[in-house]
């Protein structure tokens, strides 16, 4: 079934201790031809052209620091249709594919989880890739939407134009460092712009959660400081994209944000 999320989240990570900046990045004009066009759910490729996001663009032409990518001697993807995820449950996917939604959180969206998993793993990596299969069965989906009477009414946002249904693309580099698991970055970027009614084409080119681990980072030993607040501009996207960048302390990393 569909997760309708609480206002903050219905699902209660483990441990978690994070220390979170969220920052904006600009459009970067001097890349890809000026950049990709914003809303298009398109980012631009270590190759210098604009891609829409889907697994095998993403892990061939996406950061390496985002994918793991080996250039010179590639790990192909593996990948296979699977049964729907369930957004937001820890011991599966931690984020949809599309949601129906108001501005604010309040009341909960209705969202749906991803139907294809790609994965390739390398010396203490993984890769692992989730997107919508091109058969996928949209109408429970619906018809939890239109028995949501979703009606958005809360005054802290504009709700013009809301609910929408909304197109997510979400990655994330986690690894562990001198003992400490938890760390990394996670970005929500820009995907395709809402509708007031759903788009299956939108929906299934350009919906994408990736997900890049290092199980083990070795560094020099350096004298300790307390944790900072660092932002990573993540990759050459020339769009804006919401970057999330902390320090997590726990097992599960679970943030929603309004986008």
């Amino acid at each position: 079934s569909y997760q309708t999320m609480t206002s903050f989240q219905s699902v209660v990570a483990v441990t978690i201790a994070a220390i979170m900046a969220i920052v904006a990045h600009a459009a970067d004009g001097n890349k890809c031809g000026g950049g990709c066009v914003p809303g298009s759910a398109e980012f631009c490729g270590l190759d210098d052209q604009c891609h829409i996001y889907s697994c095998q663009s993403w892990y061939e032409f996406g950061p390496r620091n985002y994918t793991g990518y080996d250039g010179v001697s590639p790990t192909p993807l593996t990948c296979q249709d699977i049964q729907v995820t369930e957004p937001y449950d820890t011991n599966n996917v931690n984020y949809p594919s599309v949601s129906f939604r108001c501005h604010s959180l309040t009341p909960s969206p209705i969202e749906m989880g991803f139907t294809r998993r790609c994965t390739t793993s390398g010396p203490n990596t993984d890769f692992t890739c989730y997107e919508l299969a091109t058969e996928t069965d949209f109408q429970p989906f619906l018809d939890e939407v239109s028995s949501s009477g979703l009606n958005c009414t809360d005054d802290k946002y504009d709700e013009t134009g809301y609910p929408k249904f909304k197109y997510r693309v979400t990655y994330e580099h986690l690894f562990n460092q001198n003992g400490i698991s938890g760390l990394g970055s996670v970005v929500f970027a820009q995907g395709h712009n809402g509708t007031s009614e759903f788009n299956e084409t939108l929906a299934l080119n350009g919906t994408m959660y990736a997900s890049y681990k290092e199980s083990t980072v070795q560094t020099t030993a350096a004298p300790t400081q307390s944790p900072t607040l660092r932002t990573s501009s993540a990759f050459s996207n020339k769009r804006q994209t919401i970057s999330i960048v902390g320090i997590l302390l726990g097992v599960t990393f679970l943030v929603s944000i309004c986008l």
